[in-house]
């Protein structure tokens, strides 16, 4: 137990060491030292062991320049090599050994490392020490290839337990120890990164005796291919997402096969890169998109799960139309709004006795009524941009009276001389009746060859029939006679009123 502990301790230590001081590179599997010397330390799990046994020894390394190489074996190792050692006591009393390990990194820099342990004189016994064997379903697996070990247990006493088993290294098990009948057991493992692993079985009998025993297989890179996604595998519904497929251990340049698996997705693709898309914004969609590289027989598969999220759900919107009297057969202006005033897409309106003008919906529709009465104008509206449906795809609706009869759109123009009496311009005053929501001048002209405006250029001023005002204006007149003055007016219904006068001119005004 106390040997357990400080394996324990100095797994943990090393590891922190290699956290802190090492860069690690997945293609080639190959772990950079930045700083600190070349060292190695040996330990085992047993305190002694009996002459001519077989038992296990743990080096790890630290510093130098990953991968290394053991003096005596082949093959390569990162950090932790587990290797099967015997030693022999030729004496009758329990004696010390050591036993030395050289270990070379690959920049050429060795060092070494010792073990030390009690040995005890073999016991002269009519029946043989307890021993075990194992063998790999694959010597030279692949990466991330499961591996079956299976161990057998001979000599001994009596019945056979099957204790434990290791991975060796940064293995993976991927089936528990299980003992398969009287004399052997199996046991699965994985290793992520190409290296030389080695597995231990721990055995024991009915006797109290016990004994390990060890396999060594050597990983082989293989082919892999990985997939990176730009800007996030997770991104709003509006956005598209770009992979890319990048392969490693290929000896050539592969062709590469793209999928997808998700519906309401969109991929396109070319080469090692493609781009994923979702038909529109309005819900959440999830998907998995597989790429299989190929060069002859040379083959990897990865796969990637993106996320598209909708927008907000919720954006309210309004439909109303201008204010104003309007009647039958008229054009009468609506206005389809969000509260956040982006744009939206109509594509939808309904019209109680009455069609929408042009028949295609948009944000400012004129709708044209056929009958008098109270007429039901209703919609549905999205926003342009995010998709999201307006008051959550509930129909926007108002109502509104047609009249049977139409008041006339009429005005009138005045004329009055400048009342600070320069005489230079004259003031005319253009009032307006019956119009329907605002109205504006459009025009004021006269026959007069050198008449003017004062204004003219301004933009044209909007009133409300719900005030009495009037629009105001100076002209002027250089030349006595008499002039026709008109007028044009023009309402929200898009109705012209024309009104004019006449003014006489007895002579220059100065």
């Amino acid at each position: 137990m106390k040997t357990f502990r400080f394996l324990n301790l100095l797994a943990l230590t090393l590891t922190s060491f290699f956290i802190s001081s090492c860069k690690i590179e997945t293609s080639g599997v190959t772990f950079t030292v930045n700083s600190g010397s070349l060292t190695c330390a040996a330990t085992a799990s047993l305190s002694s062991v009996v002459s001519g046994q077989t038992f296990p020894v743990t080096l790890q390394v630290i510093g130098g320049a990953a991968p290394y190489t053991l003096s005596g074996t082949t093959g390569t190792f990162l950090t932790t090599y587990t290797i099967p050692k015997t030693l022999t006591n030729a004496t009758d009393n329990s004696q010390v050994t050591s036993t030395s390990f050289t270990v070379t990194d690959s920049a050429g820099k060795s060092t070494s490392c010792q073990l030390a342990i009690t040995v005890t004189p073999e016991t002269t016994t009519s029946t043989a020490p307890l021993s075990c064997s194992v063998a790999a379903s694959d010597e030279t697996p692949d990466i991330n290839q499961s591996v079956t070990y299976t161990a057998t247990a001979a000599n001994g006493s009596g019945t056979y337990f099957f204790t434990g088993f290791i991975p060796g290294g940064s293995g993976t098990i991927t089936a528990s120890l299980n003992q398969i009948n009287s004399t052997q057991a199996t046991a699965g493992a994985r290793y992520s990164y190409s290296g030389l692993y080695t597995s231990v079985f721990y055995v024991s009998d009915s006797a109290g005796n016990s004994a390990t025993c060890a396999k060594t297989v050597t990983v082989q890179a293989g082919q892999s291919v990985s997939l990176t996604a730009s800007p996030s595998t997770t991104v709003p519904a509006t956005q598209s997402i770009s992979l890319t497929a990048t392969p490693s251990g290929f000896s050539a340049t592969p062709t590469y096969t793209w999928s997808i698996v998700g519906s309401g997705l969109n991929l396109s693709s070319s080469g090692n890169t493609a781009t994923v898309t979702a038909i529109d914004a309005y819900s959440t969609r999830t998907g998995t998109v597989t790429v299989v590289a190929t060069n002859g027989s040379e083959t990897a598969t990865s796969n990637i799960p993106l996320t598209f999220t909708a927008g907000s759900s919720t954006l309210n919107c309004s439909i109303s139309y201008t204010p104003g009297t309007y009647t039958t057969n008229q054009n009468v202006p609506f206005s389809i709004t969000a509260s956040t005033g982006e744009a939206l897409t109509v594509t939808q309106i309904n019209v109680t006795d009455g069609t929408v003008v042009g028949g295609t919906p948009s944000q400012n529709p004129y709708i044209n009524f056929y009958y008098t009465g109270t007429k039901l104008v209703t919609a549905l509206a999205r926003s342009t941009s995010s998709g999201v449906l307006c008051n959550n795809g509930a129909y926007l609706q108002t109502s509104i009276y047609i009249s049977s009869s139409q008041t006339p759109f009429s005005c009138s123009l005045s004329m009055t001389p400048n009342p600070t009496y320069t005489y230079t311009w004259i003031l005319a005053t253009i009032t307006a009746s019956g119009a329907q929501g605002s109205y504006w001048l459009e025009s004021l002209t006269s026959d007069y060859p050198d008449y003017m405006a004062l204004d003219s250029s301004a933009a044209q001023e909007s009133l409300s029939s719900a005030y009495s005002s009037a629009i105001y204006r100076y002209v002027y007149f250089y030349y006595p006679g008499t002039w026709k003055v008109t007028a044009r007016l023009r309402d929200s219904a898009g109705r012209t009123a024309t009104c004019d006068t006449y003014e006489t001119i007895y002579g220059n005004y100065y």
